[in-house]
């Protein structure tokens, strides 16, 4: 029941079902990013998080910026948030219907207005600049811990 309530939803038939559900399991198999079953499950939580893109653009977008908390095109975040996208921000595609890809922005790629406390997963203040966390790095190696620096949202 609950395939064909969903296939209700998104106007597609049992077919359109169907090739959606090849589709994503094609681009997980390509992807060759979730080899365990927890990657697996770390996917579909994440899915989930992002409610307001459809299974497979979120999916597109946990590929190319993992761990990305909150995604909105240009006009959403001036129109909704009062913020707009960096000079230096790096779009993010996902595919848009009857046309080819629409480009939205990670949250951490924008600037404006506040965004209300609970928008980020790890709230924090004060000034962090490189220097520091490179310090921090070096510390951090001194104690054979680590640091691989990588773009993977907040």
């Amino acid at each position: 029941m609950s395939d064909q309530w969903d296939a209700y939803e998104s106007g597609l038939d049992e077919h359109g079902v169907r090739v959606a559900r090849s589709l994503l399991d094609g681009l997980i198999a390509d992807s060759r990013l979730y080899r365990t079953g927890k990657d697996y499950k770390d996917l579909l939580d994440f899915v989930v998080r992002l409610r307001r893109f459809a299974p497979f653009n979120a999916m597109l977008l946990q590929v190319q910026k993992p761990g990305l908390t909150y995604a909105a095109s240009k006009q959403d975040w001036l129109l909704k948030f009062g913020r707009w996208p960096k000079e230096d921000a790096r779009p993010l595609l996902i595919l848009w219907p009857f046309g080819p890809v629409a480009l939205v922005y990670d949250v951490q790629d924008t600037v404006g207005k506040p965004l209300p406390p609970d928008a980020t997963s790890f709230p924090a203040s004060g000034q962090m600049s490189w220097p520091m966390l490179s310090a921090l790095g070096e510390r951090l190696s001194a104690r054979n811990i680590f640091v691989y620096w990588i773009d993977r949202g907040d």
